[in-house]
């Protein structure tokens, strides 16, 4: 599978078909076996000889292709340095990086063809019914998935001996392996180009940090990333500050990060806190609230969700547009994991048919969710007035802060239950 350079893909696609190819194989207690290939400086190693005679290969005008040699092979370049040019020099390979052809040559010269037909026919990967999912890949990005060993050793050598043919490096020092599913078999030595490669407990791909064994994801870098963005954002604003304003900023430029690809997380109980909080502490620190108070009062007059929330819509949108998908592979695999849907369904109470699922309808889902953020919006209205009526009578009732949250969460769960 290759997600780089298409229309109507992402990180987020590539991403699902890794995670859930993993977890269709764990959930029967086998273990997958995973390699992540660096391709080192693909952009600038690109041949323009290999690359016209894959543009001929695949029928590509003569005029055009002729355009394209006159134009690569008189390029030159020169360096500047204090507004002083250097001697030009001849580049004889490479694609002009910001160029708006780059991408798509790029594509055709490393992954489309050769390599994924290669590799396909090999055999080796993980069979899911019907399906072969051995590698996916997303430009210069190279996953590769196996069920044993052996199996992963021979999609390596297939991608060693495609990039020695047409300069295409691999570098065995950032590439590393992982196993998922149980422990590493650090016994079993797997090589690159004669160069042993290491088994990783924690490995990064697209972005994502995925911890060994269970294929969690870890969002540390994605809640540090947002934290940072958040403090430039405030010092930059200062003390007088807009509150509305910093919000508006903070979602636009910091919410992305914090949810990068989280469509495609598999959280334990202790991260999605971590993320939750977050969250929350963006609130604090934008109104000077204290760090112990509930900010669900700010949530709701800002029109914004809590994160488990929309973390929780996000997965369901996105898995009703994998079952709309033209990718068969992603389309098979969003149907393999419907349980989870209705799972995350019924903890909201939106009622989900199965023939919702058949028919991948994303309207319908939708209006089911957002009907259900108007119910919880008017909860959190109704719990808000009790808090000021709380915070009122505490005046002569000396209540502490503490409690009054706690009342107020258990009510809200109250009427969550009810309704």
């Amino acid at each position: 599978m290759q997600f780089g350079f298409k229309k109507n893909t992402s990180c987020s696609h590539a991403l699902f078909g890794f995670t859930e190819a993993v977890k269709y194989y764990r959930k029967r207690d086998n273990k997958v076996f995973c390699a992540f290939l660096d391709a080192s400086k693909a952009f600038d190693k690109v041949l323009l000889n290999g690359l016209l005679a894959k543009l001929i290969k695949r029928n590509v005008p003569l005029p055009l292709v002729r355009v394209l040699y006159n134009w690569f092979s008189g390029l030159s370049c020169s360096l500047v340095w204090n507004s002083l040019i250097g001697t030009p020099f001849h580049v004889y390979c490479a694609v002009r990086k910001g160029g708006v052809l780059s991408p798509v040559l790029f594509v055709i010269y490393v992954l489309v063809d050769d390599l994924m037909s290669e590799l396909r026919q090999s055999g080796y990967g993980l069979h899911i019914g019907s399906l072969l999912i051995g590698a996916i890949l997303y430009t210069d990005d190279i996953a590769l998935l196996a069920c044993n060993c052996y199996g992963l050793q021979q999609l390596i050598n297939i991608c060693d001996k495609y990039g020695m043919q047409w300069n295409i490096r691999f570098n065995p020092q950032k590439s590393q392996l992982a196993c998922f599913g149980g422990h590493s078999p650090r016994d079993n030595i797997i090589t690159l180009g004669n160069v042993c490669l290491c088994w990783s407990v924690q490995i990064k791909y697209l972005g994502c940090c995925f911890r060994g064994k269970q294929c969690d994801v870890d969002p540390s870098s994605c809640i540090g990333r947002f934290y940072g963005r958040c403090n430039n954002i405030l010092d930059v604003m200062g003390n007088c500050r807009n509150e509305m304003s910093a919000l508006y900023l903070i979602q636009t430029y910091c919410l992305p990060s914090l949810l990068y690809s989280c469509e495609t997380w598999s959280l334990s109980q202790c991260d999605e806190k971590r993320v939750d909080v977050a969250w929350n502490n963006a609130f604090r620190k934008i109104f000077n609230a204290y760090w112990h108070e509930s900010v669900k009062p700010l949530h709701y007059y800002c029109s914004c969700l809590p994160m488990s929330i929309l973390l929780s819509m996000k997965k369901l949108l996105f898995l009703k547009k994998m079952l709309c998908s033209g990718n068969l592979i992603l389309c098979r695999l969003a149907k393999w994991c419907h349980a989870s849907m209705f799972a995350l369904a019924a903890k909201y109470h939106i009622p989900i048919e199965p023939h919702d699922v058949v028919r991948s309808s994303v309207a319908r889902i939708k209006d089911k969710v957002c009907s259900f953020y108007a119910y919880l919006y008017v909860f959190y209205d109704f719990t808000f007035c009790l808090s000021v009526l709380f915070s009122l009578f505490s005046k002569h009732v000396r209540l502490s802060c503490v409690f009054l949250n706690k009342l107020t969460y258990l009510l809200t769960k109250f009427l969550v239950l009810f309704f």
